[in-house]
């Protein structure tokens, strides 16, 4: 018999005895039967033992050595491929065993830390708050710097280990319960198996069931134990999530301590920075005048080298108060960048993670809400000048690489033109000065460099940060853009919607005969309502004979293009102010309500109120003007009056909706109550109305198309005017169908766009 051979039989006698005793009966007489089925490791034992799953593994390693390698009947094939699945479920088994004691033996530290972190956190709490500095410099800017920069980091590794442990707490459940249902899966077929073995004949089908037996109670058992890990790895991050809050809450306290102490140093820097540049600015003048009134060649020279040395510190301060400016704007935008990137991050993860459809919603809606207004800030933030450091940092770079190369070669040949024309003694003198001042001017123009180098550096790095954040921006829109097509951020109209504004309705009334319109005790009151009239009337006739005199003057004027430059422009100034006064009187109706005896709760109604009305009434007092017949658009644009008529209808119908939905709206959302029907049934009427009347002017018949044609002079184009005018009717029917479905932000963005 081969060795081989001799240690299989060696190792199938060993679980032969094993079998025995735990009450099955092998296959007696043959070398190659399958090892019993549960051996020591049946799916209702207790907790696996390494020393016992390593014995088991070492057992199978020796049966599969057992079998022929040259043999290829389907026999040895199976039961090689069984062999090889039951050492992958017991090294699964020994990777739950080891992961749950490293775990366990984990608890131990975890308390010490614990208790330290305690501690940590104590004399944290009872340090008193950072005072400024007496005297600042550059370098223990940059040290407060680098420390804010590694709690910054620190805090980031705790926020990324924190998301972390939460994705997996939130990921366990799911895996306990496939290791559970994995478990009882394998646990039915192991009986079924051995209710089938129990029926079967000696035999190589015997065999082969009884290794799948095997494995099913293998299967049943690590099932079982991953579980069993995968609970222990649960309590054990529910417990450390604990001391990660707390190392975080600890983090972030410092790196906010750290900041605060940071920022007394900026400004205790930037404070010695000011004194420094009004020094050197009153340096910079006397030298200045110290070089109008040098006469001498000699002392010209010297004079205009001081010049440039005292500019060169003027320039080193500014360099060094920009480079402050623009280390703040970095930190903030910074801030910003990594609060964007956790935002879409976790955004990503949410729309990842389970039942993300019910819980998504309202956070698509407060993310795109705030998505313009972010563009917004971002874009002014742009404009800044710490923006374009680098390029200022850059030029002036070129500036001083010219000035050092002034003081070598040609500083040298004027220096040696200069003193051929000095005696001796004046030769060493002037020698001497150059040679001190020569020094002076090149370190001044190197620390001047080196200044501009950490500037540009700061500078490319905040037009990064700023590239990136508009990149990150971009990315967050996209995302919320493709995904709140499917977020209803508001019921459907219908009969529940009417409800709540036949509910509103009555709340409003209840409002304006409640107690919430009286002014409350002890504060100051507002004019007399019978003052405020006075005032309004006043106001009214001093604007009604404004007008009248505005309208006298517009009847001795008519547009023409044929009038002189002057007359034409006379008449539209006239002709803006007559239209701007009724427009102008309502606003300022809403301004003086702040200033009467009104309810404090009624005073943003009525100015958003009068503010909006007044903007409907600019519209339609600027279109009447414009498109009226033989006014400004058929005088100076030679507009058609079919066209200008079409236009001024326009204009008039959306002032109308505006005045009609829009204003009361306004009244609506500044008012104390939080109405949400009523606002988007009106907001829903205006919309209908801006539809209606795009439709009107874009439809194939309309006189603006026909002029449009007309102006074209190709005839070609008509047949696509068609296609247009249905493009315009179903886009706004469908900007109109998702309002009135409930996805409002859905068709608030097709009509911005």
């Amino acid at each position: 018999m081969s060795p081989r051979r001799l240690l299989g039989a060696i190792a199938l006698a060993s679980l032969a005895l094993t079998s025995i005793a735990h009450g099955q009966t092998p296959d007696a007489g043959r070398a190659d039967a399958a090892p019993p089925a549960d051996a020591g490791l049946a799916a209702d034992a207790g907790p696996a033992d390494r020393d016992e799953l390593l014995g088991r593994r070492q057992a199978i390693e020796t049966l599969i050595a057992g079998i022929p390698a040259e043999a290829t009947d389907e026999a040895s094939l199976a039961r090689r491929q069984e062999l090889g699945r039951q050492i992958e479920l017991i090294d699964q088994m020994r990777a739950a065993v080891a992961d749950r004691a490293r775990r366990l033996n984990a608890v131990a530290d975890d308390s010490r830390e614990r208790q330290s972190l305690d501690t940590e956190l104590r004399a944290f709490t009872a340090l008193p708050p950072p005072g400024a500095p007496a005297q600042v410099n550059a370098e223990d800017v940059g040290r407060v710097e680098a420390e804010v920069e590694a709690n910054r980091r620190t805090v980031a590794a705790l926020d990324a280990e924190v998301t972390r442990a939460e994705a997996r707490l939130a990921e366990l459940p799911r895996l306990i319960a496939e290791a559970r249902r994995r478990g009882r899966t394998a646990t039915e077929l192991s009986r079924a198996l051995a209710a089938q073995l129990a029926t079967l004949p000696l035999g190589d089908a015997r065999d082969q069931l009884a290794l799948r037996l095997d494995t099913a109670r293998l299967d049943a058992r690590a099932g079982a134990e991953v579980a069993e890990d995968l609970e222990v790895e649960q309590a054990m991050l529910q417990a450390s999530g604990r001391l990660l809050t707390q190392q975080r809450d600890l983090a972030r306290r410092q790196l906010a301590r750290s900041e605060q102490i940071l920022e007394l140093h900026r400004k205790a820097y930037e404070s010695t920075l000011t004194e420094k540049q009004a020094d050197v600015d009153r340096a910079l003048v006397a030298a200045r005048e110290a070089l109008i009134e040098a006469r001498d060649r000699p002392g010209v020279f010297l004079a205009t080298w001081r010049v440039r040395l005292i500019e060169s510190q003027v320039k080193l301060a500014e360099a060094s108060r920009l480079r402050l400016s623009v280390a703040r704007a970095l930190a903030q935008q910074s801030k910003l960048l990594e609060a964007d990137a956790s935002e879409l991050r976790g955004l990503q993860g949410l729309v990842e993670g389970a039942d993300a459809s019910e819980r998504i919603a309202d956070k698509l809606k407060e993310i795109a809400l705030r998505l313009d207004r972010r563009h917004d800030e971002l874009e002014r933030v742009r404009q800044l000048p710490e923006v374009s450091a680098a390029q200022i940092a850059r030029t002036r770079r070129f500036e001083v690489s010219d000035l050092l190369y002034e003081i070598d070669e040609p500083w040298r040949a004027e220096t040696e033109m200069i003193e051929t024309g000095l005696s001796a003694t004046e030769r060493g003198a002037f020698a001497e000065a150059a040679r001190k001042l020569r020094e002076q001017v090149r370190d001044a123009l190197r620390d001047e460099q080196n200044a501009l180098a950490e500037l540009l550096a700061e500078g490319e790095a905040l037009r990064g940060a700023l590239a990136e954040r508009v990149e990150t921006l971009d990315q967050l829109d996209a995302f919320v853009r493709a995904r709140v097509f499917w977020v209803q951020d508001a019921p459907p109209l219908g009969r529940e919607v009417w409800r709540q504004a036949k509910n509103d309705i009555a709340r409003l009334r209840i409002w304006l005969a409640g107690p919430a319109l009286r002014r409350p005790e002890g504060t100051q009151p507002g004019w007399p309502l019978v003052w405020t009239g006075a005032v309004v009337a006043l106001l009214s006739l001093v604007l009604a004979l404004v007008h009248l005199r505005l309208r006298r003057v517009m009847r001795g004027l008519r547009a023409d293009d044929d009038l002189p430059l002057m007359q034409r422009l006379r008449f539209a100034i006239v002709g803006l102010l007559s239209a701007g006064l009724l427009p102008l009187w309502v606003w300022l109706l809403g301004h003086l309500a702040a200033a009467t005896d009104l309810p404090p709760a009624l005073l943003a109604p009525v100015r958003a109120a009068l503010t909006h009305a007044a903007l409907a009434l600019a519209a339609l007092h600027l279109g009447r003007f414009l498109f009226r017949p033989g006014g400004f658009a058929e005088g100076e644009l030679n507009l058609r009056p079919e066209t200008a008529a079409a236009l001024r209808k326009a204009v008039q119908i959306l002032a109308g909706g505006y005045a009609l939905f829009l204003a009361p709206r306004s009244a609506l959302v500044a008012g104390p109550l939080r109405l949400d029907a009523l606002p988007r049934l009106l907001y829903t009427l205006a919309d209908m109305t801006a539809i209606y009347t795009l439709i009107r002017l874009g439809r194939p018949r309309s006189p603006i198309i026909r002029d449009l044609l007309h102006q074209l002079s190709r005839p070609g184009l008509a047949r696509f005017v068609p296609p247009i005018g249905a493009f315009l009717l179903v886009f706004g029917l469908l900007i109109i169908s998702m309002d009135v479905l409930g996805y409002g932000l859905v068709a608030g963005w097709l009509a911005g766009g």
